[in-house]
């Protein structure tokens, strides 16, 4: 039994790093995908998994992060919504293409990965 507990955690430890579903989780308020015709509606601390053309619309009070597939994050502010075009990442993190727009609101981005050449993350925002 010890030794499948600890193989376990050796794999975990090598995997942590590995690229994740990406994901909104709802820090506080409502927020809201919009999939096509289907509007999807998460309440505080909930979480959902987001797909490429998905737009993520957070409402007054709210606050919503994004999780990227690199393990990069977006935080939306009360009242934002934001467009995901593409969203695609290797498992060994030398190609990432990460676009979205930025449709109304405000947001703010952490990058956690160097990219390689022909990578590329771009977050176009809204024309005033």
């Amino acid at each position: 039994v010890s030794f499948g507990i600890s193989a376990y955690g050796y794999y975990k430890a090598l995997h942590v790093d590995d690229p994740i579903d990406p994901y909104v989780l709802v820090h506080t308020g409502r927020t809201s995908i919009v999939r096509g015709d289907i509007t999807i509606n998460l309440d505080t601390s909930e979480e959902y998994r987001l797909l490429e053309n998905d737009t993520i619309m957070t409402r007054d009070n709210s606050e919503s992060i994004i999780f990227w597939p690199d393990r990069s994050t977006t935080h939306l502010g009360a009242n934002a919504a934001l467009t995901i075009h593409t969203m695609r990442v290797s498992a060994d993190y030398t190609s990432i293409e990460l676009e979205a727009s930025l449709v109304q609101g405000k947001m703010y981005t952490n990058i956690v990965r160097t990219l390689f050449p022909g990578s590329k993350v771009s977050i176009r925002l809204p024309n005033q």
